[in-house]
Order: C-alpha cells, then sequence, then structure tokens
C-alpha cells in the first residue's frame, strides 16, 4: 500500500490508529500545521485507542504526528534540505552508508527512522538533527504548511523487518558542535531581547535563526522565505516547550531577525502577515 493510497482511503483517524497498532505514540496537530493540540504537547501523545478516537472525533481536519524517543522506540535522523544532505553525504564518506530504513518524506527533505537506542540525545549539527525523547515528527497523511502531504517512501507495515538500530557514530553526533553554532552563539540575546522566555530564546533548535544570526545563512530562499522560516521554526519550538506563543511576538522576532540580519525594516504590517500565516488560529 502506497502512500498516496492511505491517504486517500483513509481517513487520518485511520491512519493515527494503525500507527498506534505498531507500537508508536501519536498526537494530533493543527491542521495542516505542526503545533500539537494536546494539553501537554509531545508529552500528551497515546496510542490509546479511545485517546486517538477521541481527538480526531474532536479535530477531524489534524494532522499526525508521532512522538519519537521511548514514547515509541524510535528515534529519527531528520535531514532539512541541501544543507542537511551535504551534511550527510560528509558523515557517511567519512563513517560509511546508513542501513536501509523506513523513509518519511518531507515538503524540503526527509526523516530515517532508527530503534531507539539506550542514551541517545537529541542534536543539530548543519541541517542533520536527531529527534529522540521529547521531539516528535509530522508524519503521513499530513499536510504541510506549504501544501504539500507528507508520505512514506513504503508505508510501514510493508516492510517486513523491524527498524534496523541507529549506528553509532550517529549517538555522538551531539559531542561536535559545528562551526556555524560556535559563530551564532549570540542568537538568544536577540531573542531574548523580545521578550521570550530564556528557554525558548535559547533553544538550540533554532537553527535556522542561529545560522542567520550567525552570518552562515547557506538557504537558497529569498528575504521573505527565509524571515517565513524563522517564524514557522519559532512557533514550533514554543509549542514543543508548552509555551503559548503570541502572533505580536512572532511578528516582534521577524522585525528583530529582519534587522539584525538584513538591516532593513518595511512596516509592522509584513512581519503580522507572516506571523498570521504561521498562526492561522490564534
Amino acid at each position: 500500500m502506497t502512500t498516496a493510497t492511505a491517504g486517500v482511503s483513509q481517513s487520518v483517524q485511520q491512519v493515527a490508529l494503525s500507527y498506534a497498532a505498531m507500537g508508536r505514540a501519536v498526537l494530533p496537530l493543527r491542521a495542516s500545521g505542526k503545533e500539537p493540540l494536546t494539553a501537554r504537547g509531545v508529552y500528551g501523545a497515546s496510542s490509546d485507542r479511545v485517546q486517538i478516537v477521541e481527538w480526531w472525533s474532536r479535530y477531524p481536519a489534524a494532522n499526525v504526528a508521532i512522538a519519537t524517543g521511548q514514547a515509541s522506540g524510535i528515534v529519527a535522523l531528520d535531514i532539512d534540505g541541501a544543507l542537511g544532505l551535504a551534511t550527510l553525504r560528509e558523515l557517511t564518506r567519512e563513517h560509511g552508508r546508513l542501513p536501509r530504513t523506513l523513509v518519511n518524506i518531507t515538503s524540503r527533505g526527509f526523516h530515517l527512522l532508527y530503534a531507539c537506542p539506550d542514551g541517545a540525545r537529541n542534536w543539530l549539527r548543519r541541517g542533520l538533527e536527531l529527534r529522540g525523547d521529547g521531539r516528535y515528527i509530522v508524519v503521513p497523511p499530513s499536510m504541510h504548511p506549504e501544501g504539500t502531504r507528507y508520505r512514506w517512501q513504503h508505508w510501514p507495515a510493508e516492510l517486513g523487518w523491524p527498524l534496523p538500530p541507529l549506528p553509532e557514530w550517529l549517538l555522538a553526533g551531539d559531542k561536535t558542535t559545528p562551526p556555524a553554532d560556535n559563530a551564532a552563539a549570540r542568537h538568544p540575546a536577540v531573542l531574548a531581547g523580545c521578550g521570550l522566555p530564556k528557554g525558548v530564546a535559547a533553544d538550540p533548535r533554532l537553527i535556522y535563526t542561529k545560522l542567520r544570526l550567525g552570518g552562515q545563512d547557506s538557504g537558497t530562499e529569498d528575504r521573505s522565505g527565509k524571515l517565513y522560516r524563522t517564524a514557522r521554526e519559532l512557533v514550533e519550538v514554543a509549542a514543543d516547550r508548552g509555551y503559548a506563543i503570541t502572533r505580536a511576538e512572532v511578528a516582534g522576532v521577524v522585525k528583530a531577525v529582519d534587522e539584525a540580519c538584513w538591516n532593513k525594516y518595511q512596516s509592522d504590517g509584513e512581519y503580522w502577515r507572516i506571523a498570521a500565516k504561521v498562526l492561522p488560529d490564534a
């Protein structure tokens, strides 16, 4: 069964129940978005059938995510765009090819899923992110905010083997801090100056914001696209931390990043339009 078939012939609720039957803890996300609809964010993820039916009865258009880490017994290696692919190629040249596994195709890249090992820690490295405890991945048949659907390279039930273990050299990824991250060490000050809680402003997952503020921006989008990605990333991190971020705060951050990176100021209306796009129901 292909992903496209699953998305058309089954409701999101049915697919969420199938993930739960595979031992995965799921949670509902905002329709065509990535923000959790559970009171405790990712920590409210569940594989309980009654809970899942209740969620999608209340939010029939919700996207679906799988919690990573011990909750589901998996970790996900998130490869984001050209920068992530380039970093992965460098690492595999040094350490060898990755074992074949389940692949979740996203809007700009993909997630590789592996069995969750003991001691796995979340880390970031130039377009790569290892997601374990306290994180989640958006999965098919969810709709990306940019209008494309997530899809599996192969439907999970078609794979006739358990997920392979995460290679040991990926466990050490958090021990290496790339130069781009060092160069961006000042980014929390810019974000904290916008009135954000310290935990959100200093969150290491704000990778695109860090790269831009550190002068290491290698993205291919235009300025407007980069500001939008900054806003979207901020909303995701705030949701993960259980912080109810407002449009005013998002607009303020976008304005501060615009001034810090491009020394530009267009109008508050532009920043509010970006904030409204990433928080449509606020």
